[in-house]
C-alpha cells in the first residue's frame, strides 16, 4: 500500500531507537534432581501410629522409593473447611516437594518479539495445575483438638508420566497459539485492503484543507494502531511489514512446539528418578 507524501511523519513516524531488538537466547538443557528423602525419616508403613495415637505421617512426612507425599493441616470453625483447607495445604506440600525435588529445564531456542516468549518453564509453570490433578488423598485424621489433616500421595513413576502428559498439553496449546497469529495477520491484511479507499479519500481532504468524515477518522486512528503494532518505519511496504512481524512470531512459537518432545521427556526424568533410587517400574 502506497500512502501520499503529504502524509509525512503520521505515517512514517521515526522509530529509531525504539524498536525492539530480536534476541535470540539459548537456555542450556540442565535436569537435577535433589533428593527430598535425605531430610524426611523413611515410614515403611504410613498407617502407624506415634505414641499420642496419633498417624506416623503427623510428625514425619514419609519417603518411599515409590511415592512422593505431602502433608497438610487446618483448624477452622467450620469443620467442611477445616478438612478443605488441609487437603489444599497437603496437595500444595507435595508440588512443592516434587519442586524443590526435581529442577528441570529444557534447551530451547527462542526469540522475543511481541512479547512472544515461550519455554519449557514456561510449560511446566503452566501445566502444573494438570499433574495435580493426580494426586490422591491416602489419609484424613482430625486431632482431639479440632485440626484436621490429610496425607496425600502420587507415585514416584507418575511424575514422569505427567511430564508426558503435559507436553503434550503444552503442544497443542502451541499450535492453537499459531493459528490465532495467522488469523490475525489476515485479519490485518484484510482491515489494510478495506481501509484504502477511505486513507486515500482523507489524504486528499487533508491536503485541501477539509473536514475529514467519520469513516475517514477512523481509518485513521484503525491504521496507527497497526503502525504502532508493527513498529512500522517505512522501509519496507506495510504490508510486507505485517507479513514478516507475524511471520517471524509464528516460527518461534513453532520452534518452541518442535522442541517439545513428550516421549524423550519422559524417558529422561525415568532414568533421573531411577539414579536417584526411585522404583518407577
Amino acid at each position: 500500500m502506497e500512502f501520499p507524501e503529504s502524509f509525512g511523519d503520521f505515517y512514517y513516524p521515526d522509530m529509531s531507537g525504539k524498536g525492539k531488538i530480536m534476541k535470540k537466547i539459548s537456555i542450556i538443557l540442565l535436569v537435577a534432581v535433589m533428593l527430598l528423602g535425605s531430610s524426611c525419616t523413611t515410614i515403611e508403613n504410613v498407617k502407624g501410629t506415634n505414641s499420642d495415637g496419633s498417624p506416623v505421617w503427623t510428625k514425619e512426612i514419609p519417603y518411599s522409593n515409590k511415592f512422593f507425599y505431602g502433608v497438610g493441616s487446618a483448624r477452622f470453625q467450620v469443620d467442611r473447611n477445616s478438612q478443605k483447607a488441609a487437603d489444599a495445604d497437603a496437595k500444595a506440600n507435595l508440588a512443592a516437594n516434587i519442586e524443590t525435588t526435581i529442577d528441570a529445564f529444557t534447551e530451547v531456542s527462542y526469540e522475543e518479539n511481541g512479547g512472544m516468549l515461550t519455554s519449557f518453564e514456561n510449560m511446566i509453570r503452566e501445566t502444573q495445575s494438570i499433574t495435580l490433578r493426580y494426586i490422591k488423598i491416602e489419609e484424613r485424621w482430625v486431632a482431639p483438638d479440632g485440626t484436621y489433616w490429610t496425607l496425600c500421595s502420587l507415585p514416584a513413576k507418575d511424575v514422569a508420566m505427567n511430564l508426558e502428559l503435559d507436553a503434550n498439553e503444552y503442544r497443542n496449546k502451541l499450535e492453537r497459539e499459531m493459528l490465532m497469529i495467522e488469523r490475525e495477520k489476515l485479519d490485518i491484511l484484510k482491515s489494510l485492503e478495506e481501509m484504502e479507499p477511505f486513507l486515500v479519500s482523507a489524504a486528499e481532504k487533508l491536503e485541501n484543507g477539509e473536514e475529514l468524515d467519520f469513516a475517514e477518522s477512523k481509518s485513521l486512528d484503525d491504521l496507527q494502531k497497526i503502525l504502532d503494532s508493527v513498529e512500522y518505519n517505512g522501509r519496507k511496504s506495510l504490508e510486507e511489514t505485517v507479513d514478516e512481524k507475524y511471520s517471524s512470531i509464528a516460527e518461534a512459537v513453532k520452534r518452541n512446539r518442535d522442541s517439545i518432545h513428550s516421549e524423550d521427556l519422559k524417558n529422561r526424568m525415568l532414568k533421573v528418578l531411577e539414579a536417584k533410587g526411585y522404583d518407577v517400574e
